[in-house]
């Protein structure tokens, strides 16, 4: 258990004036850092304040493709992005 917890990074950042939360594996630090910059700028041009989000760098188990699960605010729309598609799709 603590070999995965070593694996995996925290960070927390204030990125275009909001304070965020990025948790990827560290083998993947560059690509999930790219990625999640990516959704990032979409939120923000469809006017979603991502003050206080998590954004989570991870293989979707079913389809084996890599996403960013978007963590908003309790009550807030939540999201997943597909990075070989750069598709974000709403989540229930």
């Amino acid at each position: 258990m603590e070999k995965l917890k070593e694996n995996w990074k925290r960070i927390i950042e204030e990125k275009e004036g909001y304070l965020i939360t990025k948790i990827y594996k560290e083998v993947y630090r560059e690509e999930a850092e790219r990625c999640i910059h990516e959704v990032i700028e979409i939120l923000i041009a469809k006017n979603i304040n991502v003050d206080g989000y998590g954004f989570l760098y991870i293989e979707d188990p079913q389809t084996h493709e890599f996403i960013v699960q978007v963590i908003p605010k309790p009550g807030e729309q939540s999201y997943r992005y597909k990075t070989s598609t750069k598709e974000l799709i709403e989540v229930d």
